[in-house]
């Protein structure tokens, strides 16, 4: 073998070296951006990562009369129970939440969306000006997984139950509001009735 085909060899097995390297580094690299990408993604589940609310186990806002759908770290969303109720997109809300374990954390929104969706109309999506515990969320994960394991099977229609079942709860209490006053109304009539009554008793 002549010294210019030793020189050729020597310079392919290099070229064939580097070619190899560069790959394993590609490779690397490629891996490296795709655990950063499942990192990221991890990361950012967690952070938005929602807590639905079957009916009667959402917290309580003790500030306004809403329905919690769901919350986050960063983010409530929401429905007045009565829907002629709304409040425009960049309002602040101070809402008083109390949990199911009697937690009470306060807390900022600022409205950031509404809309409409086939569970109900004007749902508003609010952010907090501070997140709420991650420890909280864990807690209202675990509560609802425990005590509503159907719940969580099926959200869809039973958070369509849930506002149903909100809906029902607060015509009653309308109802039994305009059956007081009525009767209110009717006893205040007599009162009235009697009185006449007695004045003309007097005067005769």
């Amino acid at each position: 073998m002549s010294f210019l085909d030793k020189l050729a060899q020597t310079i392919d097995r290099r070229k064939q070296q580097r070619r190899s390297n560069n790959n394993s580094d590609n490779r690397s690299d490629s891996a490296k951006e795709r655990r950063s990408k499942k990192d990221r993604r991890e990361a950012q589940r967690r952070k938005l990562f929602r807590v639905p609310y079957p009916f009667g186990a959402a917290p309580i806002d003790l500030n306004h009369k809403i329905i919690i759908l769901d919350i986050s770290l960063e983010s409530i969303r929401f429905v007045f129970k009565n829907r002629q109720e709304t409040v425009p997109v960049g309002d602040m809300l101070e809402l008083e939440i109390k949990f199911h374990d009697d937690e009470m954390i306060t807390r900022r929104i600022i409205v950031k969306n509404c809309y409409d969706d086939y569970l109900s109309k004007h749902q508003y999506i609010g952010h907090f000006t501070k997140p709420l515990p991650s420890d909280r969320i864990g807690k209202e994960q675990a509560y609802v997984l425990r005590n509503f394991p159907d719940f969580c099977r099926d959200i869809s229609v039973m958070q369509k139950k849930h506002i149903q079942e909100v809906e029902k709860k607060l015509k009653e209490e309308q109802r039994e509001e305009e059956l007081r006053k009525r009767k209110q109304s009717s006893q205040d009539k007599i009162d009235t009735n009697k009185d006449s009554t007695d004045d003309k008793t007097k005067e005769i």
